[in-house]
């Protein structure tokens, strides 16, 4: 069996006993040796998935966000150093007045999250009392976590945040007039050619965006059925998640960052190598980059570089391994566990355990 035919049966697996509904992309050196769609987009309709379907794919938004940040230092309208309250007036906020840029980019900044995910926060329930759908600017999102207490100092620990991106997005507002969602469709999907690519709202109507179905739980946790997510988080996607694309598209986003297309050189490099240790194994290292993640081997050299997202109903694994020229993407519309597909996917490809 070959490899490609170990993939679609792992995939086909997935489907059929897992319940997995999305799709699958494996490229290597730019051509594509795997590609292949499972499940519905829209399960009314029986709409099947398809590679040109585009789907949410949650916090992998924050490695195009990390981006676009870059890309300011290289025109010179921001460096890492800056302070957030140079560019941002949040009043009164508790949050201090030494956070950076490079803080907000590296989960090191301590801010209070809105929804402390690492702490087992559910983000639907924010929206409990405050309706989802008045959330549309990313001014908007302050009120959900400014008034918040900092949970450690500036630079002093590391723990995953998603508002700090939020701020990100402010200050690429500020610095260059644009709105966020179409500085990112002008800059970085535009010379990534990413035309699949958008922010879509889910009160919208919008061709080839695949519909996202969290599993229903009982008490015990035991699934009850599926329902669809509108209530879940905000109804069009932000700099810390939420964006719209196709697995192609991102396996062009990562030819475009690694070609040189979205960043000078040097800010090339920045972004493409590891900058906070997050933990060490025996075998391999953890680190956050600026937006994304990293695993480096006991020489310290980059394994992969990815990120991944996840929210209700939204699965997501966009893994690029420089050293190969290989990018994995998994793209799911149902609660899945992508992770365990790609480290599955990475002993096929790889012969070797993750």
């Amino acid at each position: 069996m070959t490899k490609i035919d170990m993939i679609q049966s792992l995939m086909e697996k997935a489907a059929t006993d897992g319940d997995f509904s999305g799709v699958c992309l494996v490229e290597e050196q730019g051509n594509r040796t795997y590609e292949g769609a499972f499940g519905f987009a829209h399960k009314g309709f029986k709409v099947a998935n398809a590679l040109d379907i585009r789907y949410d794919v949650a916090s992998v938004t924050k490695w195009v966000t990390g981006v676009a940040m870059l890309q300011l230092v290289d025109k010179g309208l921001v460096t890492l150093t800056d302070l957030l309250w140079d560019h941002v007036d949040l009043g009164d906020s508790p949050i201090p007045k030494t956070v950076t840029i490079d803080h907000l980019l590296t989960h090191t900044s301590g801010i209070a999250d809105d929804a402390d995910e690492e702490a087992g926060e559910d983000y639907a329930d924010l929206f409990v009392d405050s309706p989802n759908y008045k959330i549309r600017t990313l001014e908007d999102f302050l009120p959900n976590f400014v008034h918040k207490e900092p949970v450690f100092q500036p630079g002093q620990a590391v723990r995953y945040n998603n508002v700090a991106f939020v701020l990100l997005g402010m200050i690429l507002e500020k610095v260059t007039g644009m709105n966020y969602r179409d500085y990112v469709v002008q800059h970085v999907f535009g010379p990534a050619h990413m035309k699949g690519s958008g922010f879509f709202s889910m009160d919208g109507v919008h061709a080839k965006v695949a519909e996202h179905y969290p599993t229903i739980e009982d008490a015990q946790g035991q699934p009850q059925g599926i329902k669809k997510n509108i209530y879940s988080y905000p109804p069009i996607g932000s700099p810390d998640g939420g964006m719209h694309t196709t697995a192609g598209d991102l396996c062009k986003f990562m030819r475009a960052l690694y070609g040189g297309r979205l960043l000078s050189k040097a800010m090339t490099e920045k972004m493409t190598r590891p900058q906070v240790l997050i933990r060490k194994d025996e075998d391999m290292a953890f680190h956050y980059g600026y937006g994304c993640n990293f695993a480096l081997d006991p020489e310290d050299r980059v394994i992969w570089q990815a990120k991944d997202g996840m929210n209700a109903g939204v699965a997501s694994m966009v893994k690029h391994y420089p050293d190969q020229d290989v990018s994995v993407v998994i793209l799911a519309n149902e609660d899945h566990n992508v992770w365990r597909l790609s480290r599955e996917i990475h002993k096929i490809l790889f012969e070797e355990q993750l």
